[in-house]
């Protein structure tokens, strides 16, 4: 993901989890207030994290990063019914969105494609080849909301 689609987050909760035979944390949840773009207010989601939780450790509550969220085991994107930008939680780390398609990209080492989704927020998830899609195109999709911490914000 280009960094023009990072997202700066103020940190709400970090929680890490470790496993009963691990020191470190293995993975855990964020909750993390962003500015939606669609409505123009303050939202929070909570994404699960499962990588570099190092980076997690060092930050605080209100704290601002820059995040990557990526939207993991998304089922059937389908064309959305409306040309509007929403997320919503279903329960837990799952969100259902409605996004614009802004930008797509080949993964030439995974044989897929890079997707960036605007539902007000950025995001990122990836698709085979054979689904057809094209920037610009309005969609309709659910999945697990992952959160990769970028760096600290001053």
């Amino acid at each position: 993901m280009q960094p023009k689609y990072y997202e700066t987050a103020r940190i709400q909760q970090v929680n890490l989890w470790k496993s009963t035979q691990l020191v470190k944390p293995v993975e855990g949840n964020v909750l993390l207030a962003l500015r939606n773009r669609a409505v123009n207010k303050e939202v929070t989601v909570d994404c699960f994290v499962y990588r570099e939780l190092e980076k997690w450790q060092d930050v605080s509550t209100d704290d601002s990063a820059l995040v990557q969220l990526v939207l993991l085991n998304w089922q059937n994107p389908k064309p959305a019914s409306t040309r509007e930008k929403s997320i919503r939680q279903i329960k837990g780390y799952e969100y259902q969105i409605e996004a614009e398609i802004v930008e797509i990209a080949p993964r030439p080492d995974y044989n897929d494609l890079l997707i960036i989704l605007d539902c007000g927020i950025y995001m990122e998830a990836t698709a085979g080849k054979d689904l057809r899609l094209k920037v610009g195109d309005y969609i309709s999709a659910e999945g697990r909301l992952d959160a990769h911490i970028v760096g600290k914000v001053n």
